[in-house]
């Protein structure tokens, strides 16, 4: 799986270098280049985040400026909904997978600016609302933790009949009303990650630490990292630098991280 993996980063490097798309390794690939260097060894998939307007830049490439092997997955493929996280696939190798993709894929996140204080988490409960009326669309399974994000039981419990309710309108007006929410704010001294899934949606980050790139390896391949990734890091996962307990130490996505077999 890795080796597959550092095979379509490169291609995307190459594909955002060729078309002045900006982006950096995020999430647990930036783990990976900080921590091994490499992948975390029992992670199975790849995050990459962009500026809004590099977001923008990347989704209007026409098809054939992707390599034959490579292509995008948009939010409302094919009518299901799996989140609002377009993904890059590498379509000549197969494994047996989650829901979120049969191939290799790269995570496609989006900065925004950040309101801060009460009206970002009006906005952030806003989004998470159009999220579990998406959810409704999500193969026929309705995920009552999985849409709202809240310590109140009454809301949690709110889920499910926002999801039927959300079943009987377009997908596509749901994203539509999502990414409105996402650009809403023009402001860049802080920033958040607006297609994240709803339980991460409340971190902010100081637009300086995305101010400028810093460049790391994973095998051997260099990329782009914010140059704050040390704080980066800390907000999603703390002391990063120690190891997650042996039990939590397996592949999310995929059953395994061997690949069944390549398409000619």
């Amino acid at each position: 799986m890795h080796t597959c993996q550092i095979g379509l980063l490169s291609d995307f490097d190459d594909l955002c270098k060729k078309n002045g798309i900006g982006y950096f390794v995020f999430e647990g690939t930036l783990l990976g280049a900080v921590r091994h260097r490499d992948f975390i060894p029992w992670d199975d998939d790849m995050d990459v985040v962009l500026f809004r307007e590099d977001y923008d830049k990347l989704l209007s490439l026409p098809d054939d400026e992707y390599p034959d092997h490579m292509r995008l997955h948009r939010p409302a493929e094919d009518g299901a909904f799996l989140d609002f996280i377009p993904r890059i696939v590498d379509v000549r190798h197969e494994a047996d997978s989650y829901p979120l993709s049969r191939h290799p894929f790269i995570d496609i996140f989006v900065l925004d600016g950040s309101y801060g204080g009460k009206r970002q988490k009006l906005r952030v409960t806003a989004q998470r609302f159009v999220y579990a009326l998406a959810m409704g669309h999500r193969d026929g399974r309705l995920m009552p933790d999985y849409a709202i994000s809240s310590r109140n039981a009454v809301i949690r419990g709110m889920s499910v009949p926002i999801q039927w309710i959300g079943k009987l309108m377009p997908l596509e007006k749901k994203i539509e009303w999502y990414t409105s929410l996402s650009k809403r704010c023009k402001k860049r001294d802080a920033l958040y990650v607006s297609n994240i899934v709803p339980f991460s949606l409340h971190r902010e980050y100081d637009a300086s630490w995305f101010s400028d790139t810093v460049t790391l390896e994973i095998r051997g391949l260099t990329v782009p990292a914010p140059k704050g990734y040390d704080d980066i890091l800390r907000i999603s996962y703390g002391d990063y630098t120690k190891l997650p307990p042996a039990e939590s130490r397996k592949p999310v996505h995929f059953k395994d991280l061997g690949v069944s077999g390549q398409k000619e």
